[in-house]
């Protein structure tokens, strides 16, 4: 629950609220597990107020995704349902059927899609490439996307359209099947953009979950606005925002899209939310030489503009202490 919910709404628990599978009644702010959809909207919300018209789907194999998330906003989607069959494969098949219809009769904009059979494989042989299981279920998946795709490329304006396609998943796991601690396989999952315009190659960034929405947004070439709070900024965008650790200082760069940023007058950064700098549009590197041991958060604001800040997130040593980075998701 508190995975895909990051994923539809691009906001971590700390901003939705959903700490786990259950259906507590909606935007209860004091309540554990109360879904904050005003807070927190479907990221079909967002893509209507900055795209008035836009036609979303979704189709699940998981019911509690249909029947507790969309069901609190069944108005932001405009085609909604859920594969039917009494076990993951048979849902799953259904899932695609349906999605194999809906691209030869509609025409979705974005059309989001959910099979299970991997996560029910995981939970009952283990998350691991040694099983045979959870590897079975794997290519079963593989093939269902495969039939998705065929369907995208049979559409009869596929020639003049442009798809891109995000795939990624909640949690990872341990070999016996659990999730939900901090070790690096239940923390570290896929996060696949392929399609039109998409350069080939491993990217150095590290996107989470919650990079979801940003990144559909940044491909449609829509801003993001600051007030919408998304936790990260997109994947595949113009712009890039990285950061290094060099002894005792934090070297920070980045880029911007090739065509310019609208209104931009400059950048500010805030490292744990204070003001560090502020300097020209012309800038594309920083040197923080006093950050602070422990965890530094900072944001690259674009001034003069309504666009979301760049984040990146980098965790000091205490004197004599020594850290790896080993994950790059999370629960």
């Amino acid at each position: 629950g508190p995975g895909w919910t990051s994923i539809l709404t691009g906001m971590w628990t700390d901003r939705h609220n959903v700490v786990g599978n259950g259906t507590p009644a909606y935007n209860q702010p004091g309540v554990s597990g109360s879904y904050l959809v005003t807070q927190a909207p479907h990221f079909a919300k967002r893509l209507e107020e900055a795209a008035p018209g836009t036609f979303a789907s979704s189709i699940v194999s998981w019911n509690w995704i249909e029947d507790y998330l969309v069901a609190a906003q069944p108005a932001y989607l405009d085609h909604h349902a859920k594969g039917s069959g009494s076990s993951y494969p048979v849902r799953d098949l259904d899932v695609k059927s349906k999605a194999v219809a809906h691209l030869s009769s509609a025409d979705p904009d974005v059309l989001f899609l959910h099979f299970d059979q991997v996560d029910g494989a995981g939970h009952s042989y283990g998350f691991s490439t040694t099983v045979p299981q959870y590897m079975s279920a794997i290519a079963a998946v593989d093939g269902l996307i495969g039939d998705v795709m065929s369907a995208v490329n049979a559409r009869p304006s596929r020639a003049s359209e442009q798809w891109m396609v995000v795939l990624t998943t909640d949690h990872g796991g341990t070999s016996g099947g659990g999730h939900g601690g901090q070790s690096a396989g239940e923390r570290t999952i896929p996060f696949l953009v392929s399609g039109n315009g998409i350069p080939a190659g491993v990217s150095n960034l590290s996107p989470g979950q919650a990079a979801v929405p940003a990144t559909v947004m940044r491909y449609f070439g829509l801003g993001i606005p600051a007030s919408w709070n998304l936790a990260e900024d997109g994947f595949v965008t113009g712009a890039t925002f990285q950061g290094a650790i060099n002894g005792s200082a934090v070297e920070l760069s980045w880029t911007m899209p090739p065509a310019g940023v609208p209104s931009l007058t400059g950048f500010e950064i805030l490292r744990n939310g204070t003001s560090t700098a502020t300097l020209p549009s012309s800038q594309t590197t920083f040197t923080d030489p006093s950050p602070l041991p422990g965890s530094n958060n900072y944001e690259l604001v674009l001034a003069g503009t309504n666009e979301a800040t760049l984040k990146q997130s980098l965790v000091l040593p205490n004197p004599g202490e020594r850290i790896w980075d080993d994950a790059n998701s999370n629960n």
